[in-house]
């Protein structure tokens, strides 16, 4: 792959995280918001009808109820456009159709192997959303890779496996579900070779915002850390579409 094409999927990866995380900002100045819309409310019960300061704080008031009604409908319009994107994709060549991202997001000195599933499995999901939760959760277990020669085994997991798999990773499982897993190696820590290396924020990428943005499309991502294997994993869980039935 040439600089100019990894340039352009680098920047492309920027921009679809940046988008995606406009709901967590939304929802954050929401939180603001509503906080100081309700100190402007006990400002008014405490002072007298009379009082000079009584006109700027219901104009105060008024913009901040008008700021969040437009949070409110453009939340509204992103959840309505990831709606009508949705489609049924077999969970195979939809990640397939990423690798080339994964490799960009790990170093060269990283082998993706993708162990493949003995049967096709399909969720029901939006194409540009899946491959925003895939790159945030790359980004964060990338955090986790020690320097060197390193392996990133990435598996399709049918409903039992997922199912084996979210019990070891703490987890409920509440019904039929595929998986992706993601396993890199981990260098022991110098000094404390009972400790592991914990998920480190990707830029402003966080293990709770990659969670937040699973849940947006359905979806449910757990990490966990290993010993004595020093190995991280992610484990990305969609709800399992039998098309036949």
């Amino acid at each position: 792959m040439s600089g100019s094409q990894s340039k352009k999927i680098l920047n492309r990866m920027s921009n679809e995280l940046n988008a995606e995380l406009i709901p967590g900002l939304i929802h954050e100045v929401n939180n603001a918001l509503t906080g100081i819309y309700f100190n402007l409310e006990n400002c008014n019960e405490i002072l007298s009808p009379e009082h000079p300061a009584l006109a700027s704080l219901h104009d105060i008031t008024c913009g901040v109820e008008r700021i969040k009604t437009v949070l409110a409908r453009s939340m509204q319009i992103h959840l309505n456009t990831m709606e009508r994107e949705k489609g049924y994709h077999e969970l195979e060549s939809l990640l397939h159709n990423q690798i080339d991202l994964l490799r960009i997001i790990f170093p060269r000195t990283t082998k993706v192997k993708l162990v493949r599933p003995n049967a096709p499995l399909h969720v029901f999901i939006a194409e540009h959303p899946f491959r925003v939760v895939l790159l945030a959760v790359a980004s964060l277990i990338r955090q986790a890779l020690p320097p060197g020669k390193n392996t990133l085994h990435v598996e399709i997991l049918p409903p039992e496996q997922t199912a084996e798999a979210i019990k070891k990773h703490g987890g409920a499982v509440l019904a039929s579900s595929v998986g992706i897993s993601f396993v890199v190696p981990l260098a022991p820590p110098e000094g404390n070779p009972n400790a592991v290396t914990i998920f480190e924020p990707a830029g402003d990428l966080t293990l709770e915002n990659a969670k937040n943005l699973a849940g947006e499309i359905g979806a449910e991502v757990l990490f966990s850390t290993s010993l004595p294997e020093y190995r991280a994993e992610a484990l990305l869980v969609f709800p399992h579409i039998d098309i036949n039935s």
